[in-house]
């Protein structure tokens, strides 16, 4: 690794600046279990895929163009899978490091997945930090926090662009599973019924399903027959709660009327009064 000598006092006193830096043609495995003790980093995949374990022992897949970074003290490991695995890698210094990362959305230790469309751009960013590094200008701390403020920001925005593109993929790949519940909530449906209508595994599409929609695909389903048995509940008042439980897929009333509770509060028959006014009319029938 190549780092300058610090020579001004100011240059300690900065909140953030570049320590160190190296463009790696191999990484090769790391563990911290501590992290670093007073340093942070940062490491652009230039190409060739690898494996980031953060601080909460998650794994996650590392290809071109994403961003490992660790804060002080945030335990983590990586390890490449691919023959070549180059990487360009930051070591961080400053008063406020962790202030300025946390400010600008950061956990203690993650992965920033960005933007094809912005690899030469940030990729642009850490060779410019590269070459101030290896200058042997005096000020080169000072320009250096200037670069890591604007890398650091276009970064962690890349990385929000990404997420948001990701999530609507997702969203566009479960509409026809989401179409599919609308129309069948009222039947049984299995996973691998589900999985089924996109052409994927059972597990997959609870994975893709959860990171999408923060449930699971029974409890979207569950959830989805609560509020179609409300509907009912304020707007058939003389209908049963067995009928209402079966014409919703609960097979039995017993279950639906737990179900029901867990999820709102209430029972069904607690519910319909709740919303039935004394003019006799429904919530229901007000909309």
């Amino acid at each position: 690794m190549i780092h300058p000598r610090i020579s001004l006092l100011e240059d300690s006193l900065l909140p953030v600046f570049l320590w160190g830096c190296n463009d790696l043609d191999h990484q090769h495995s790391v563990h911290r279990n501590s992290g670093f003790v007073i340093r942070g980093q940062m490491s652009l995949c230039t190409g060739g895929e690898g494996v980031f374990i953060d601080a909460n022992c998650t794994p996650h897949d590392v290809k071109r163009g994403d961003i490992m970074y660790m804060m002080p003290r945030a335990s983590h490991s990586y390890f490449p899978k691919t023959d070549r695995w180059p990487v360009k890698y930051l070591v961080l210094g400053g008063t406020d490091l962790e202030g300025v990362f946390f400010r600008a959305g950061f956990l203690p230790s993650g992965i920033l997945h960005t933007q094809k469309e912005d690899f030469d751009e940030i990729n642009g960013l850490f060779d410019r930090l590269i070459r101030i590094n290896r200058s042997k200008d005096r000020n080169c701390f000072a320009q250096s926090s200037v670069v890591l403020y604007e890398l650091i920001l276009r970064a962690f925005q890349s990385s929000k662009d990404f997420d948001e593109k990701e999530k609507i993929r997702k969203q566009n790949k479960l509409t026809p599973v989401i179409h599919y519940i609308d129309q069948h909530y009222h039947t049984p449906i299995s996973l691998n019924e589900l999985a089924e209508v996109i052409g994927v595994s059972a597990p997959y599409l609870c994975d893709i399903f959860k990171k999408t929609y923060h449930v699971s695909p029974q409890t979207y389903i569950i959830n989805m027959r609560i509020e179609h048995a409300k509907r009912q509940l304020c707007r058939n008042k003389h209908m049963t709660i067995k009928d209402i439980a079966l014409e919703n897929g609960f097979n039995d009333a017993a279950y639906f009327c737990n179900v029901f509770k867990k999820t709102t509060g209430m029972t069904p028959n607690e519910f319909r009064i709740a919303n039935t006014y004394r003019a006799g009319k429904t919530w229901e029938e007000f909309n």
